[in-house]
């Protein structure tokens, strides 16, 4: 089996949920998603459960490499075609937006996670290609 990154973060267990209860939102997936909707919301002073058939960042969250990009092969086309050009921009503008907010939050609460801005290119290995990748800028 190989190994991940976050196979040496120590995790915490956390009991089963074996009983009703009450809450305002349910999150369904303690991963980095998750956890960050849970971060977000926890200042609207409502009730927030959060619930993972696995481990807390076991499933998806366990393979990542914690790479934070806008750049997402040819999404914004796809976007486009489907909705239009407004939908494909706002996309856009909004993960530009959550990479600053990434970084904002490493910076506000100091957290030690050799957060660093690259620049991102996407490559193409034959000319037939070349038309989509101008069109995607």
């Amino acid at each position: 089996m190989n190994k991940f990154l976050w196979d040496d973060v120590v995790k915490n267990e956390y009991p089963r949920i074996n009983k009703d209860m009450e809450t305002d939102i349910l999150i369904i997936g303690a991963g980095m998603t998750g956890i960050s909707t849970a971060f977000y919301l926890k200042s609207s002073k409502k009730k927030i459960t959060i619930v993972d058939q696995n481990k807390v960042g076991y499933g998806v969250t366990r393979g990542t490499t914690g790479k934070i990009t806008y750049l997402q092969d040819n999404i914004y086309q796809r976007i486009e075609k489907i909705f239009d050009f407004e939908t494909a921009k706002n996309y856009y503008l909004s993960q530009k937006e959550a990479i600053s907010l990434i970084k904002e939050n490493v910076e506000n609460y100091k957290i030690d996670c050799d957060f660093t801005r690259n620049s991102s290119y996407i490559y193409i290995n034959n000319d037939k290609n070349s038309k989509k990748i101008y069109k995607e800028k």
